[in-house]
């Protein structure tokens, strides 16, 4: 059985099937089980579960969390739970070094681009006047590449 914390002194339980069809009580963490832990703590609004456990899916497995949907996820919580400056700053550098390190994955690059732009937002840092659209960007990081 997976224990999930929801808050409020609230603890909701998963059963794990094992091997044979049987519930095990051996506990292995893959990333689907984090993702679904992620998508229950979304329902209860655990932003800060949540943000954890997105951090813990990009750090354990980041080719999961690269092809999943977890980047709205993760701006959700962080933007719930950490209003303050360094933290939206961290998460738009966390963004900002995914489009970095996966240069070549341009739906990656698209994605990340347009929280990093979300988090410009928050932190009162975007002026329409020098946004960079997804194409552009695209076009000067394949070129930087190339140099």
């Amino acid at each position: 059985m997976m224990v999930i914390n929801l808050g409020n002194g609230i603890y909701d339980t998963i059963g794990i099937m094992g091997e044979g069809g049987s519930y095990s009580s051996n506990y292995v963490i893959t990333p689907k089980s984090i993702y679904d832990s992620i998508s229950v703590s979304m329902r209860f609004r655990n932003y800060a579960n949540v943000k954890t456990l997105c951090l813990q899916l990009l750090n354990s497995y980041p080719i999961v969390f690269n092809h999943s949907a977890q980047y709205q996820k993760l701006y959700l919580a962080v933007s719930k739970t950490d209003t303050t400056a360094q933290g939206i700053t961290d998460l738009k550098t966390l963004y900002e070094n995914l489009i970095l390190n996966h240069s070549t994955n341009i739906s990656l690059v698209k994605r990340c681009n347009y929280y990093v732009q979300k988090c410009k937002v928050l932190l009162h840092q975007y002026h329409r006047h020098c946004q960079v659209s997804s194409k552009s960007l695209i076009k000067i990081l394949l070129h930087m590449r190339d140099l």
